[in-house]
């Protein structure tokens, strides 16, 4: 059930994050530094920030829709969990650039921590088996 739970809630993450950015990019990416000159520039912030979080919250959506749940949970651990990694590494090589960083560090620092967990429990729960696609 928490991997459920934990994939889910990456999804509605990744969601919410995706349909912001392609409805906002300029003002939700600012506060952390991303800016676009131009049309040109707008146009790949809609694209790498929303529509790259909205395709992945369709694959994690797709992973509970199939119950491909090992494949759901691995995918939100690696790729939030990295975004977790990479952006501390940059903290501390650059300094807190932001005060919005610390709390994506900390949601994506969960996501990290709670990977392995949901992993454990998929495999003690029996869940892991996929159905036919």
């Amino acid at each position: 059930m928490f991997s459920k739970v934990y994939i889910a809630g990456c999804a509605l993450v990744y969601g919410g994050v995706g349909l912001a950015c392609l409805l906002w990019p300029v003002e939700l990416l600012a506060p952390v530094g991303v800016t676009a000159p131009d049309a040109v520039g707008i146009i790949e912030l809609r694209a790498m920030y929303g529509g790259m979080e909205l395709g992945m919250a369709g694959f994690l959506g797709w992973c509970l829709a199939t119950r491909q749940l090992r494949a759901g949970v691995v995918a939100a651990w690696l790729s939030i969990g990295g975004l977790g990694l990479v952006r501390g590494g940059a903290w501390l090589l650059a300094g807190m650039p932001s005060s919005l960083h610390p709390w994506l560090l900390l949601a994506e620092g969960a996501v990290l921590l709670l990977g392995p967990l949901a992993l454990r429990t998929l495999r003690e729960s029996g869940d892991a088996t996929p159905s036919s696609v």
